[in-house]
């Protein structure tokens, strides 16, 4: 388990190739690359792939294949956090007290785990609760000292709040570490 690239929340990205192909008269070309994105962000880079290339016919079949791949794919998360995709696109969907009661109940489920309480946090701070937002993050840290996008995040959440005393240990505790 991971950050995802695409959206930034902690789930199990997988690599997603990308294929682009366009051709304007005599103008034509292409492109492509690889990130590493959770499901609900592969849907959405799948459907964009697929309208690119509609129209252009050498692109189209990558793109079902991705489709196919991740939709699939997705039936089989059952390992590990079943429903944390969807928890995560209710939180960036601005449905933050649902994401939040179904990070809990995966709390409960499987113990705690600096990765919700990350999101968690990351979820309470999309919808302006910096504070609250920045106990999570405490949590986080509390679970694994040196999960470093919890820490980036509760730098953020302490400064914008005026925490200047939180900042300054969380600072010397990090800048200490890095040396």
């Amino acid at each position: 388990m991971n950050v995802c690239d695409g959206c930034g929340y902690y789930s199990r990205p997988r690599e997603f190739g990308t294929f682009y192909f366009y051709f304007l008269l005599i103008v034509y070309g292409f492109s492509h690359g690889k990130k590493f994105l959770c499901g609900g962000c592969c849907r959405g880079e799948a459907w964009k792939m697929f309208a690119a290339n509609f129209m252009f016919l050498l692109g189209l079949p990558f793109a079902i294949i991705q489709l196919v791949r991740v939709y699939l794919a997705d039936r089989g998360f059952t390992a590990g956090y079943a429903g944390l995709d969807k928890a995560n696109l209710q939180a960036r969907k601005g449905k933050t007290k649902d994401a939040l009661e179904r990070y809990e109940s995966m709390i409960h489920e499987h113990g705690d785990s600096c990765g919700l309480r990350y999101n968690r946090g990351l979820a309470l701070a999309e919808s302006g609760s910096l504070a609250e937002a920045g106990v999570e993050f405490e949590k986080a840290l509390d679970l694994c000292s040196n999960y470093g996008p919890a820490v980036e995040l509760l730098a953020t959440c302490y400064q914008q709040t005026g925490n200047t005393e939180g900042l300054e240990a969380l600072t010397k505790a990090w800048s200490d570490k890095e040396d």
